[in-house]
């Protein structure tokens, strides 16, 4: 879960949000502030529908196949989104994309905290956090970056592809595993 939720930050993170202007100006509507806000409304209208939803009951059980799941379904809505020249399939893609993030990120952190359950405080964890210190630095440099940057579809797809294509490989070498020990005697 460490991995799915790294490399997500690694290769993505949220700087898709400080481009957000660029994205906006490229639709070419009357109003880019107002279009770069609607953007904007429409990640968080799907991150807050996913809280409202997994909040409310069972619809999405946390388990590892589905963070995986959720993860690639965020990969291709963003990489949808990087292409689509549809103002309102931009939308649509950015609620999908918010509402499949606030769930895949929530199901892991509930993942990692439900395996620790019980267990004390070892020296790892002092390492986890010095990781997790060092990638938020990492993340602020990315929207920095992201900042002074034009957007660039092509190079944020390629962002999209390659944590997509991670994730195939994990989600896949984690079947395998699983495979050869329900295969193998005790």
């Amino acid at each position: 879960m460490t991995v799915l939720v790294g490399a997500s930050a690694f290769f993505i993170g949220n700087a898709y949000q400080a481009q957000m202007p660029g994205f906006a100006l490229d639709f070419g509507l009357g109003r880019p502030d107002f279009t770069y806000s609607i953007l904007l409304a429409a990640d968080a209208a799907g991150g807050l529908a996913a809280g409202l939803i997994l909040e409310s009951g069972g619809l999405l059980p946390p388990k590892v196949r589905t963070a995986y799941f959720l993860a690639m379904i965020w990969c291709c809505a963003l990489a949808g989104f990087a292409r689509s020249n549809s103002y309102a399939l931009a939308i649509t893609l950015l609620f999908i994309a918010g509402f499949v993030e606030l769930s895949f990120n929530s199901m892991a952190q509930s993942l990692v905290q439900l395996k620790r359950a019980g267990r004390d405080s070892r020296p790892g964890d002092r390492r986890l956090r010095d990781v997790c210190e060092r990638h938020a630095h990492l993340q602020r440099a990315q929207r920095r970056a992201a900042r002074c940057q034009y957007r660039h579809p092509q190079f944020f797809e390629l962002q999209c592809a390659t944590l997509l294509l991670l994730y195939l490989v994990i989600f896949g070498a984690r079947q395998v595993a699983r495979r050869r020990s329900a295969v193998s005697p005790p």
